[in-house]
């Protein structure tokens, strides 16, 4: 019986948009190559460090000024391109996610940066007027864990925090490499298929499995 729903954010429940992102780097900061750094489900190189916690903002910012070509650029112009990699959420999501929150206990487990996740945080509250923490029982970050997903010590450190048990969870992920690490441990999993809304996903899997 499924007690607890796991949420990734990023590509779940907020849309990406890599494009603009790649765009905003290689255009506006003149960071020739940024594409390599960056991905719908893994960062890589110095992004990747700066999701796990490894480096601080500054550092992250400083990294990116020695990569571009305008090694002068402001903080806020670095910001404001790190968190156009984020699209929308919608308000049916959020109506769906507290629609849940009536019978179940929900998480987020989502990897994140310190400069991304305050935008996520504004895009959650304008849409519904209902900050995060209102309907997540707990924010499991990766800067703040340093752990990052896949890596299967995060899932055992929110099981370790939580005290939930894995196979009453169900984990809903856009990464088939994090869902294959979840099922290991014994989570109960739904890869999530952007083509379909989150709502019709989970309903199915719940009416089948729940």
């Amino acid at each position: 019986m499924v007690k607890n729903i796991i949420f990734d954010m990023g590509g779940v429940l907020i849309s990406l948009d890599k494009k603009n992102c790649i765009k905003e780097f290689e255009g506006l900061l003149m960071f020739e190559g940024f594409e390599k750094y960056i991905d719908s489900y893994h960062q890589k190189g110095f992004f990747a460090r700066f999701e796990n916690g490894d480096i601080s903002s500054d550092e992250f910012r400083d990294e990116i000024r020695r990569k571009s070509k305008l090694p002068m650029i402001g903080d806020r112009q670095i910001d404001f391109a790190v968190q156009s990699f984020l699209g929308d959420i919608k308000l049916s999501t959020v109506d769906y996610l507290l629609s849940l929150k009536r019978k179940y206990t929900l998480f987020l487990l989502s990897n994140t940066n310190e400069i991304a996740f305050p935008k996520c945080r504004e895009k959650f509250l304008s849409c519904k007027g209902i900050p995060m923490e209102r309907v997540f029982d707990k924010l499991y970050l990766s800067y703040e864990m340093k752990l990052s997903k896949p890596d299967p010590k995060i899932f055992r450190s929110m099981i370790s925090d939580s005290g939930i048990l894995p196979e009453e969870c169900l984990f809903v992920d856009d990464a088939s490499e994090n869902i294959a690490v979840a099922s290991g441990l014994g989570f109960r999993t739904l890869l999530f298929d952007p083509a379909f809304n989150i709502k019709e996903l989970v309903e199915n899997y719940l009416k089948k499995n729940g």
